[in-house]
C-alpha cells in the first residue's frame, strides 16, 4: 500500500518524497471516486495536519468532489519543525481512483477569490 500511496502522490508534490508521503494509512476511499480523477490544492502544516482544501480540477460530479476534498483533508503528514518549502503554502494534489486517466495538475494553486 506504501508503495502504491507513493506512486500516486510523489510525482505531483513539488517537494522530497521522503517529506511528501503521509504518514499511517490513507483514508478510505469513498466508492464516488472511484474511477474518477480530479485535483485538489490543499496547505499542510508544520504538524502534518491539512489546513484547508479546495477542488482545482473537477472530477465531473459535485458528490465526487466533496469527497475528494473530505478524502485530502483526512490524509496526515510528517510533523516537521524546519522550514519546509511543502508546507503552510498552497500545492496541488492529483487524486486519481482506479482507472481514471490522471487530472492536469495546474500551475499554481490559490484559494478562489471572495466575491
Amino acid at each position: 500500500l506504501r508503495a502504491m500511496i507513493d506512486a500516486i502522490l510523489a510525482p505531483a508534490l513539488p517537494f522530497p518524497a521522503a517529506a511528501s508521503a503521509p504518514t499511517a494509512m490513507a483514508p478510505a476511499v469513498p466508492q464516488s471516486l472511484i474511477d474518477r480523477a480530479g485535483v485538489v490544492c490543499f496547505m499542510i502544516t508544520n504538524r502534518g495536519n491539512v489546513a484547508d482544501a479546495f477542488v482545482a480540477v473537477s472530477t465531473g460530479n459535485d458528490a465526487a468532489d466533496a469527497d475528494m476534498v473530505d478524502y485530502a483533508r483526512k490524509l496526515k503528514w510528517p510533523e516537521t519543525n524546519v522550514a519546509d518549502p511543502g508546507r503552510n503554502r498552497w500545492i496541488p494534489l492529483p487524486i486519481t481512483m482506479g482507472k481514471a486517466t490522471r487530472a492536469p495538475v495546474p500551475d499554481s494553486c490559490a484559494p478562489p477569490k471572495a466575491e
